[in-house]
């Protein structure tokens, strides 16, 4: 949806907490607390490196790593194995790492553009570990809508303002 009709729905002055794919339309909630969904950056690292060779393996698989090792942070901290200071540098510590990845020089094409997403994200990335029990990902409310999506995409029946109505 673009962020007018996402506006129409939760308020232009929404000021919750969003966790989405990236999509620029929820930036428009300028007074939400935006999550990115780890699911997507996750996925995409793990596509390209089924496609990647050599040494443009190495920074989807950092990637990977780095966002892997957040969620597993989070699942130490829910079960009282790190404090609330241990996790406060830890998430400190993960940031570093995404700066350093960050900063790396990249030649391959997929590599620089997943750096450029991740480099817009950077700041909504760990939310979840600032925010404990906010979600990683959006997977929740992705399985909420799929027969929805499915509908839509076999039968088409939202192609037209009917059968948007109608779904």
């Amino acid at each position: 949806r673009g962020f007018a009709e996402a506006a129409a729905v939760l308020g232009a002055e929404y000021d919750g907490f969003l966790v989405h794919d990236g999509a620029r339309t929820w930036y428009g909630f300028l007074r939400a607390f935006h999550q990115t969904c780890l699911a997507h950056p996750i996925r995409r690292c793990r596509d390209l490196l089924k496609i990647v060779t050599g040494m443009a393996r190495e920074f989807p698989q950092t990637v990977l790593d780095l966002l892997v090792d957040s969620l597993d942070l989070r699942d130490r901290h829910q079960q009282g194995l790190v404090s609330e200071h241990g996790l406060a540098v830890a998430t400190g510590r993960l940031q570093a790492r995404l700066d350093r990845l960050l900063a790396k020089r990249l030649c391959n094409a997929a590599n620089l553009r997943l750096a450029r997403h991740l480099e817009h994200e950077r700041p909504h990335l760990f939310t979840f570990l600032y925010c404990p029990g906010l979600p990683a990902t959006n997977n929740f409310i992705e399985a909420a809508i799929r027969l929805m999506v499915v509908a839509r995409k076999t039968w088409g029946g939202n192609r037209t303002w009917n059968g948007a109505r109608t779904q």
